[in-house]
């Protein structure tokens, strides 16, 4: 996604996040946050539309959260792994309240 179509910052962290997606579950690489949406790098491509379910653990900074998200984009990276880009969409208020004090507090997730 174009940063300038963003509506909100993005916080970028390494961390890792459990997702399911058509049964499969497989750890992915955390790329970065928003109150919208993520993006994570998996071995395997996802088509625009494909549904995922991020599940985070938690930290000092931001609750464990289990999020319903949507790939808006998919590109392949040097490393061999895909960038996925997703939209969240049922983002709860607690996880909203903590990613908006992550981005403003300008410290890593």
């Amino acid at each position: 996604m174009n940063s300038d179509l963003r509506k909100f910052p993005r916080i970028s962290l390494a961390n890792t996040a459990a997702i399911e997606s058509s049964g499969a579950s497989f750890t992915a690489e955390l790329e970065d946050l928003t109150v919208e949406g993520a993006s994570f790098s998996i071995d395997e491509p996802a088509s625009p539309g494909s549904k995922f379910t991020l599940k985070f653990k938690g930290s000092a900074d931001i609750e464990p959260a289990e999020l319903s998200a949507e790939a808006v984009r998919c590109d392949e990276k040097a490393d061999g792994k895909h960038l996925i880009a997703v939209k969240f969409l049922n983002a709860d208020d607690q996880y909203l309240m903590d990613i908006l004090r992550l981005i403003h507090s300008g410290k890593p997730a």
